[in-house]
């Protein structure tokens, strides 16, 4: 005779289960948790070599700046010899040439300075 759970568990549908179908492997999961290990070293290296660069790039920035200077000191006293002279420097083709060429500099290292800012705000 069965009891009452027999007969309650005798009327449900039987599932069969394949088990052996599905595969767990804890090594898949401790070499993906590895690879993401590594792919942290490889950004914190990455990280480093950018702050490093962006030293670099503050000194290359502060170079030119200095050799802004020298160059419009420069442009300044060709102007004032050459108004001595009764020379329209600003239209001298040297002088046009440095104008520029400070000019582009400056613009140059204004969009570095931004850059460099950008980093090091984020460290």
């Amino acid at each position: 005779m069965k009891s009452n759970i027999e007969k309650v568990y005798s009327k449900l549908p039987q599932k069969k289960h394949n088990l052996g179908k599905h595969k767990f492997s804890a090594k898949d999961m401790k070499e993906n948790a590895s690879a993401i290990g590594e792919y942290r070293d490889k950004i914190v290296k990455e990280l480093s070599n950018i702050f490093n660069a962006n030293s670099m790039l503050k000194e290359l920035i502060d170079e030119a700046n200095e050799n802004i200077d020298y160059l419009e000191n420069d442009m300044l006293d060709y102007a004032v010899k050459s108004e001595e002279l009764g020379i329209d420097y600003e239209n001298q083709d040297d002088y046009k040439f440095a104008r520029s060429e400070k000019n582009s500099l400056q613009s140059f290292v204004e969009d570095a300075e931004y850059l460099y800012d950008a980093i090091e705000n984020f460290g």
